[in-house]
């Protein structure tokens, strides 16, 4: 048993401990899996601050179902689920209301004077 930190956008962040010849995606399954605003492109696993798997590589690693010790992972990595930008159409419509709502509001204050 191996374990491990999984932090970020997941259901369950914390500390997990999973069997070594478990599948590197059984770790995000084992944090209850990503939530809806995941990035998964920028899924990244560390070691001491640094970078030991991201990017093509480490997706390469999950579609190949690569086990946690295949992976070289140790005892105390973190695997990190960053937060994806929101780029949905309701982030977007907030934003705009927001700026509607100042531009209003200034509008309003300038007539009351």
């Amino acid at each position: 048993m191996l374990r491990l930190s999984v932090q970020g956008e997941v259901e369950r962040s914390g500390i997990i401990d999973v069997p070594a010849d478990a599948q590197l995606g059984e770790v995000l399954r084992a944090a209850g899996g990503t939530t809806n605003f995941a990035n998964l492109k920028k899924l990244s696993i560390e070691r001491d601050g640094k970078p030991i798997w991201k990017g093509a590589a480490l997706d390469r690693a999950l579609a190949d179902g690569r086990s946690v010790s295949d992976a070289g992972l140790a005892s105390g990595d973190q695997m990190i689920v960053p937060r994806r930008r929101d780029g949905t159409l309701e982030g977007n419509l907030r934003f705009v209301w927001v700026i509607v709502s100042l531009a209003g509001g200034v509008y309003g204050l300038s007539r009351a004077f």
